[in-house]
């Protein structure tokens, strides 16, 4: 059955993995206003989602349950890093609150 907003890959003739459209787009969103405003928030927002990425993988394989969400990790880590990124550069209330001054 179709079931909206989800990704199935299917590999070797069945089906492996499903990704969210949140898994997908909200990491894209935030990857493009990064390069569109300053390159130091793009790869920023890049580590934040191997970060993510690597913890998702490590609470699959050694957490409780298995086919845990990727966007529990990810967005965490990806507004993580360009926090942290918005802290140093002193551009916080640019980059939360949208102020160009």
């Amino acid at each position: 059955p179709w079931r909206p907003g989800l990704l199935e890959m299917v590999l070797v003739g069945r089906v492996s993995d499903v990704i969210g459209l949140g898994d997908i787009v909200f990491p894209a969103s935030l990857v493009s206003w990064g390069f569109q405003s300053n390159m130091a928030y793009a790869y920023a927002s890049i580590g934040g989602y191997v970060l993510g990425s690597l913890m998702t993988e490590v609470a699959s394989t050694f957490g409780p349950t298995q086919g845990l969400p990727a966007l529990i990790f990810l967005t965490p880590a990806m507004l993580g890093t360009v926090s942290l990124v918005a802290i140093q550069r002193g551009e916080w209330d640019q980059v939360w609150k949208g102020r160009t001054d």
